[in-house]
């Protein structure tokens, strides 16, 4: 087996910010512009958190596609390499950017936009799991999602027959990767901007409410 280019690729999924198709759990409480407007903010915001870290491959995974200029402007301000998501469910998207990523990585760690808490610090938590012979690492989202999740080589099965967008997307996961026995740990729980009750939190957040805008 040739020796992986990269040490860890980070993989960062966003969707294009077009108006009433990005944060919609959040329309009415936001007028669709402003929901768009605030997922700019957050899909740059993570890009800044990581690209502040340890050498990594970077990389923005677009859907529907890279086309947009949003995608573009990103790639030029923060250097990093654009890819098209691929696949019918988050699950399929998710596995396909593992499977192609870990070609050519030692590790990969996936993570969305959608959780401004994220730190550099819990990224490179996850990476040392990775590195202490752990098969993957998981950030729980207090919605019962999960923010971050790392793995040291494809595992398909773990994508599969979740109840993507529902609260038990973490706990079926980890049936799964109990049934698997693979050995994996978790990282602290966060938060992410979804309802309206989180982006009031976010408003009065003192090192984040700047997500907001005036």
């Amino acid at each position: 087996m040739p020796t992986p280019k990269h040490h860890c690729s980070i993989i960062i999924f966003a969707k294009a910010p077009v108006a009433g198709q990005v944060k919609t759990r959040l329309i009415p409480y936001l007028q669709a512009e402003q929901a768009t407007e605030l997922h700019r903010r957050l899909v740059e915001h993570t890009l800044s958190i990581v690209t502040k870290g340890k050498p990594n491959n970077i990389e923005l995974w677009c859907a529907p596609n890279c086309k947009h200029a949003f995608f573009k402007f990103c790639e030029q301000k923060y250097n990093v390499a654009l890819k098209v998501q691929q696949g019918n469910t988050l699950g399929e998207r998710m596995t396909h950017a593992f499977n192609e990523t870990l070609q050519y990585s030692r590790f990969a760690i996936i993570l969305g936009t959608d959780c401004p808490i994220l730190s550099i610090s819990d990224i490179e938590h996850a990476l040392e799991k990775l590195q202490h012979a752990y098969d993957a690492v998981i950030s729980p989202a207090e919605d019962g999602g999960y923010a971050l999740l790392g793995l040291a080589a494809p595992q398909p099965k773990i994508f599969k027959r979740i109840n993507w967008g529902h609260d038990n997307v973490l706990s079926q996961t980890r049936q799964i990767i109990n049934k698997a026995k693979l050995r994996y740990c978790e990282l602290d729980t966060l938060w992410d901007i979804d309802r309206p009750e989180d982006y009031e939190r976010l408003k009065i957040h003192p090192g984040l409410k700047h997500l907001c805008g005036r």
